[in-house]
């Protein structure tokens, strides 16, 4: 390639749209060399730097290799250069905003000399950044270190109340103290269960397809898993398998509905 084609800015796009879809050492040794006969030595670096990264063990091409070392030289005389480390792999690294790869980054990053953001973000880790400067051919060093984000806390599942139990959700059901009670009013008395078989009724949900009268005692007995109950239905017509009875005395509180 003829210094002439090489500084055309026309060939200079045709070789940037093929570096987007094919980014290889002919690609960049040819771009690099564009970059450099017009004089843009922060690009010229970066893509010369690629090309010597990524050079083939092949006597083709050998003899061009001497040609990209001597304009890499004469670019970097001219730029600053920065070595970037990350804690973590796979942040994304950016300088001044700009994003120039994930850590570990395979090279240096050329820039123009002077003051320069180095930033490193993931997705699961809070963003750090450093300010660095570099001279005309210098090198300078950022070392970023992230930390993983901190979990937001969660919800409690569920109330405390006074009596020391937890309130559920929409149902209107209480437990604690050692009694339980459903519904969904506050008139309820303290019930008292009594669970047959080593069944026992999980987080106080009570069944039931129909209710019927209390008796002479005060005490209404439900029937929990079967087609029937006695008593006012508590829980919305919800039933419970494997559940023997339950007992519940009602001490002269409205019955729960």
């Amino acid at each position: 390639m003829s210094s002439a084609t090489a500084s055309d800015p026309y060939f200079e796009a045709e070789l940037e749209s093929a570096w987007e879809l094919n980014p290889t050492f002919d690609v960049a040794y040819n771009l690099g060399n564009t970059e450099y006969q017009l004089k843009k030595h922060k690009e010229a670096a970066t893509y010369l730097s690629f090309a010597l990264r990524n050079w083939p063990l092949l006597k083709g091409v050998a003899k061009l290799k001497p040609n990209a070392e001597k304009w890499l030289a004469e670019s970097r005389a001219q730029v600053g250069a920065l070595k970037v480390s990350v804690t973590v792999a796979g942040a994304e690294v950016l300088v001044d905003g700009k994003s120039v790869g994930r850590a570990p980054l395979e090279g240096e990053v050329f820039v123009d000399p002077g003051e320069h953001r180095v930033e490193a973000t993931h997705m699961d880790y809070e963003p750090a950044n450093q300010t660095v400067s570099v001279a005309k051919g210098g090198t300078a060093e950022a070392k970023l270190a992230i930390t993983p984000v901190k979990a937001e806390p969660r919800a409690s599942a569920g109330a405390t109340t006074e009596g020391g139990g937890e309130r559920g959700g929409g149902d209107g059901w209480w437990a604690g103290g050692g009694a339980a009670a459903c519904g969904t009013g506050g008139a309820a008395a303290a019930a008292e269960e009594e669970l047959g078989a080593g069944d026992r009724v999980g987080r106080g949900e009570c069944g039931g397809a129909r209710g019927g009268d209390r008796d002479d005692g005060g005490v209404e007995q439900r029937e929990l898993g079967g087609s029937r109950a006695e008593g006012p239905d508590l829980c919305r017509g919800r039933r419970l398998p494997g559940v023997a009875v339950v007992r519940r005395e009602m001490q002269g509180a409205p019955a729960l509905g």
